[in-house]
């Protein structure tokens, strides 16, 4: 692509009605205005009001010497409408010191500095060694051929040609008088002039060195040209022009202060401006005999040692680059401090871009670029300070704009700040709301005494408050002009109407106004609709609260910021998601991206602008409303917003441009050409790598040899405005889809194992919106093959697959099985082979190192009574349970814990990551639970052995760290456990090594006792035993009964026969079948002899122990069969 300067046309044509009136007394409307004598006074009337405004604020700037043309054109205001954009070590580059910046055909930006060149590709600064020579460069400049000359501070000058890669150097062994350079430039016949701390030479187009001939020029400094003419600066000071090859004209400058000649730049109309080395610049008129007449001596306001002039056709001025400061100067002579925060010494070069960018360096700062910016920055072009700003408004082209610190007036058609009547009344006063009435009357709603103030169209005042009105609330949000004519004002405290100047009604927390209102809009059918500041939307008609939509109504938020309405509905812009109301159903607009909004402006074009924290969303109303995914523009930092919004503020819109309320002053985008750039850029792939190795175009290809390895493309979009664009990257025929990003967030392209064969790597420019393709740049790539992705190559190693898959399956099977016989091996080695749970050793391994590193608790299993399973149904049925018990186990541990079994009935777990007792107690109620069910499940419904599980545990680090310590102590609590009672758990203490007192125990028998003769026999009748287990039951109940109120009774029944009976064996059956079964659950009955029986009554006492036996032997009496035979009885309480 080749360079081209785009002229834009910045022209402009005002009127401005000025009434210069001096020492004139003005009455109107009873207010007089004394009209100063010095500077312009405006009228409002003239623009269609007849509201007063006095002279405009600041010094205005003019210039007698300023021709007709200059004063017709609107030069840029490049601190209001520009952008600065800094670069320094945190964008590639390795030293803030930049000596000369340009820009190369194929739209490179160059950097160069004491320690080299570095390139921009409009995403970072890259290093780039041209040559070992080029180390300390101090100028650069590009020529008609679009080569790069070098000039460095110790190797002469390089020539460098960015097509082909060439570069050619010049030296003092060559011929130049120096190999310092300072200065170069071209004239019309193609010849470079160099700048040497010697002599001045000149570099032929074919390349032959020549000094300059005439008088020699020494040291010289900077170098221009404009037509025909060379302009130059000596470092001695002296001006000199050459025209044709000689020298026109040289001088040196008188002056008694020690001021010289600094810098010098020529227009195209022969006026030269020569910077000095003090804080102005001369303006000369330069003659075809090479005389100079002296113009004007223009002041930089302090900004002084000026570096470098460029003079700028399209923006009709010079910049200059001073020691302590950068700026403009227009043809009128006006001019623009273009000073950033952080970059303003040193400043070295400048250069304009192919998009009209300018570009700075420092020697100490780095680089800054300024572009045109979409946001115009009202304040600055205006010389207003900053100030968080809250409402906006728009009347007879004046912007009136409401600040926390007051209220001001700006005239779009100049730019200025005027003054208007009743502006001292607004001083430090918080404005909130501005809102032009009908009539012609501003209604600014304030926090100050004077609250809801109105600025009459015939220039009155009235205030509105407590005191003068009688309103509800003083502190005023905002207003609305209903359709009738009237005002409605919201008050933090309600809502207030007023008709001809008078109060007539109010809405208050009285009438169920909860809290404040903060936006309002008045629906087609007259009804209010106004959002709260917790309450929601409230409905109104008529002044009084008719509905309210909330929770309820499908709202998530009850902050209601603002209500706009949109599509015959209303967009709700609440605290935390936007939602669409349509007067009868509430939707949540969950597509849209973001949370913390402000507010929605609907432009004629149909597209929604949401303002928001995070700046403004652009994105089409259609597609906000329909709730699916779409796509959108935002507004940000890296498109020149470089500001932040004022919350719940009241924007304004002019024409197509719409003023943003900001927390430092007013901004103006347009809403049609906000996303108008120079899209004529170029694209470039900057750099191929195949395994580090750089790719080179040939022929337009890039051929990428026979790797197997990474493979990274990078692109350049050599865009410096602040468009940002969407890119797609991809490479047509690879499988994946490439990149899509912004400008500002690229990165590299990359593959690994690319398959052979040709491809094409495109990248293009997609629209933010509909993401269809604005522009596509294609190169063609084509990958060599590997040796084996050769079709012969292929055919030879299937065959070999074959062979080698034949032998791999031989292999692979006896690896399995291997595999197989290992792990057998060592689950045999770990593993309990009728539980499957871990084996002795392996538990024994596991705990002791569990318990030094983690914390849990120990627990000892046993399983209760199971000796009797094994002689009473046999060693089958024994493992059966000893399986299921395992099964129980594992089903109520996490599979982080362990468990094993240390041999026959005894088990153990290690619970990990907690020391709460709940966990052990839940666990032994489980495990009891289940046992006994599996047991009826094994062993039938009439199982009579008293199956269950004894826990003992302890606490691991709490009471030890080491297994054998903590297994002795954990087998003290569950020996606890066995002794009073068992089916329960004990858990060891330091603070009780006792587990229990004596009176605990005694009490978790008598109720351990009764639950598990409750639990092993429930519904069935008294538990039987044989006489072993009655005895020791006894000895519980008789241990018990001398410490505590056992309650129990001891019962011997006797079945006795009358003379000629025989107690068979089949009597006795039914004799202790009634006794079991009319008995309770909760007793406990054994035979003690052929005729006798002794049974244990629990949680009974005084007459109520005869019950249950006299049941006893009602059964016997009425069973048939039972003559001859009767039950006889002796009792004792224990």
């Amino acid at each position: 692509m080749k360079s081209v300067n785009k002229q834009k046309s910045r022209i402009s044509t005002r009127v401005v009605l000025a009434i210069c009136m001096a020492g004139a007394l003005l009455t109107v409307s009873s207010y007089s205005l004394t009209i100063a004598a010095k500077g312009t006074n405006l009228l409002e009337a003239a623009k269609g009001t007849n509201m007063l405004v006095a002279s405009a604020k600041g010094d205005t700037q003019s210039s007698s010497d300023s021709n007709s043309e200059a004063s017709k054109t609107s030069l840029p205001n490049f601190s209001s409408d520009y952008a600065a954009i800094g670069y320094d070590t945190e964008d590639g580059l390795e030293s803030a010191e930049i000596n000369a910046v340009a820009q190369t055909s194929d739209g490179y930006i160059w950097a160069g500095t004491y320690s080299g060149m570095y390139r921009y590709d409009g995403y970072r600064f890259e290093k780039i060694q041209l040559d070992e020579r080029i180390n300390n460069v101090m100028q650069m400049f590009v020529d008609s051929k679009n080569h790069l000359w070098i000039g460095t501070n110790d190797s002469g000058i390089a020539c460098y040609e960015p097509e082909s890669g060439n570069i050619s150097f010049y030296t003092a062994a060559e011929g130049l008088p120096s190999n310092a350079i300072r200065a170069i430039c071209e004239d019309k016949s193609g010849n470079i002039y160099v700048g040497t701390t010697s002599q001045l030479c000149i570099i032929s187009p074919d390349g032959k060195i020549k000094e300059f001939l005439g008088d020699q020029i020494y040291s010289v400094r900077t170098l221009s040209v404009s037509g025909d003419i060379i302009v130059g600066v000596t470092n001695g000071g002296e001006l000199f022009f050459i025209k044709n090859g000689k020298l026109l004209a040289m001088r040196s400058m008188e002056n008694e202060n020690n001021v010289y000649y600094a810098a010098a730049a020529m227009n195209d109309k022969g006026i030269v401006l020569v910077g000095t080395s003090s804080d102005y610049a001369l303006k000369f008129l330069l003659s075809e005999n090479g005389s100079l007449k002296t113009l004007k001596q223009i002041h930089t306001n302090g900004i002084s040692y000026f570096n470098k002039l460029l003079y700028s056709p399209e923006n009709d001025g010079y910049f200059f680059c001073c020691e302590n400061g950068l700026g403009f100067i227009g043809n009128n002579d006006k001019i623009t401090d273009m000073s950033a925060d952080g970059f303003s010494s040193s400043v070295s070069d400048v250069f304009i871009d192919y998009q009209d960018n300018m570009w700075f360096a420092s020697n100490k700062q780095g680089v800054e670029r300024y572009s045109l910016n979409p946001f115009v920055n009202i304040f600055a072009r205006a010389k207003v300070d900053e100030s968080v700003v809250n409402s906006l408004l728009i009347k007879n082209n004046f912007l009136y704009v409401g600040m926390d610190n007051g209220l001001i007036a700006i005239d779009l058609d100049t730019d200025e700040q005027i003054s208007y009547m009743n502006e001292r009344k607004f001083e430090g006063v918080r404005v909130r709301h501005l809102m032009l009435d009908s009539a012609g009357n501003i209604w600014a709603s304030t926090y100050g005494q004077d609250g809801l103030m109105v600025l009459g169209k015939d220039g009155s005042f009235k205030a509105y408050n407590e005191n003068t009105e009688n309103t509800v609330g003083s502190r005023f949000r905002s207003t609305l002009e209903l359709a009738n004519g009237q005002i409605l004002a919201a008050s933090s405290t309600g809502l207030n109407y007023i008709d001809n100047g008078k109060v007539v009604k109010t809405i208050s927390e009285d009438d169920g106004l909860g809290t404040q209102i903060l936006s309002m809009v008045q629906a087609d059918d007259g009804k209010i609709i106004a959002g709260s500041d917790g309450n929601g939307v409230y409905i109104i008609e008529d002044g009084k609260i008719i509905d309210t939509i909330d929770e309820d109504d499908g709202l998530g938020s009850l902050v209601v910021l603002k209500v706009v309405p949109c599509k015959g509905g209303y967009i709700l812009v609440t605290s935390n998601s936007l939602y669409y109301y349509t007067g009868s159903a509430v939707t949540k607009l969950n597509a849209f991206p973001y949370s913390n909004n402000y507010d929605v402006y609907i432009s004629k074009s149909g597209e929604a602008w949401v303002t928001s924290s995070a700046g403004i969303f652009v994105v089409d109303e259609d597609a906000l409303l329909k709730n699916e995914n779409y796509s959108y523009t935002l507004l940000n930092r890296s498109r020149g917003f470089y500001t932040t919004l004022t919350a719940n503020a009241k924007n304004a819109v002019k024409g197509d441009d719409l003023y943003l309320c900001c927390t430092d002053g007013v901004r103006k985008i347009s809403l049609t050409d906000y996303n108008s750039f120079d899209n004529d850029y170029e694209i470039r792939v900057s750099r191929v790598l195949a395994d580090d190795e750089i790719i080179h175009e040939e022929n337009g290809t890039y051929r990428i040899p026979a790797i197997q390895g990474r493979i990274e493309f990078d692109v350049a979009v050599l865009n410096f405005t602040l468009s940002n664009p969407l890119l797609k990257i991809f490479l047509e025929g690879a499988k994946d889809e490439g990149i899509t990003c912004l400008q500002n967030e690229m990165s590299s392209l990359v593959y690994t194992n690319l398959p052979y064969g040709n491809y094409k790597l495109h990248v293009q420019v997609l629209d933010s919106g509909d993401r269809s393709i604005i522009r596509d740049e294609v190169y063609d790539v084509v990958k060599d093959s590997q040796l084996y992705e050769r079709t012969y190559f292929k055919v030879i190693l299937f065959i070999l697959g074959v062979l080698l898959v034949a032998f791999i399956g031989w292999v692979i099977r006896r690896i399995i099985q291997a595999i197989k016989n290992a792990r057998t091996w060592k689950l045999e080695a770990t593993t309990d082979p009728m539980t499957g749970l871990l084996n002795k050793a392996a538990s024994k391994r596991e705990l002791t190192e569990l318990c030094k590193t983690k914390q849990g608790i120990l627990m000892m299993i046993d399983l209760d009574s199971f000796k009797l399973v094994n002689d009473l149904y046999g060693h089958d049925m024994g493992d059966k349970i000893l399986i299921r018990f395992a099964d129980i186990i594992r089903s109520c541990i996490r599979e982080t814990d362990i468990a094993g079994r240390m041999g026959g009935d005894e088990f153990i777990a290690y619970i990990m990551g907690t020391n709460d007792e709940s966990v052990v107690a839940s666990k032994a109620e489980h495990i009891n639970e289940e046992i006994v069910k599996s047991a009826k499940e094994f062993m039938g419904e009439d199982m009579t052995i008293p199956l269950g599980a004894s826990i003992g545990a302890v606490c691991a680090p709490d009471e030890g760290t080491d297994f054998e310590e903590l297994f002795g102590l954990a087998d003290k609590a569950l020996y606890n456990v066995k002794q009073n009672g068992k089916h329960g758990y004990a858990m060891y203490r330091k603070s009780n090594p006792k587990l229990t007192t004596e009176e605990d125990s005694i009490a978790k028998g008598i109720a351990g006792t009764r639950k598990i003769l409750g639990e092993r026999n429930e519904g069935k009748g008294a538990f039987k035993v044989d006489f072993n287990k009655l005895q020791a039951i006894y000895r519980t109940f008789d241990r018990l009964s001398r410490r505590t109120d056992a309650k129990v009774t001891i019962v011997q029944f006797t079945l006795n026969a009358e003379e000629g009976k025989e107690l068979s064996d089949e009597i006795m059956d039914q004799f202790f079948s009634i006794l079991s079964g009319t008995l309770r659950s909760n007793d406990v009955v054994a035979p003690t002899g052929k005729n006798q029986a002794v049974a244990l009554l629990t949680n009974i006492e005084g007459e109520d122990q005869l019950v249950p036996i006299d049941r006893v032997v009602k059964t016997w009496d009425d069973a048939p069969g039972h003559e001859g035979f009767s039950v006889s009885y002796e009792l004792e309480a224990m």
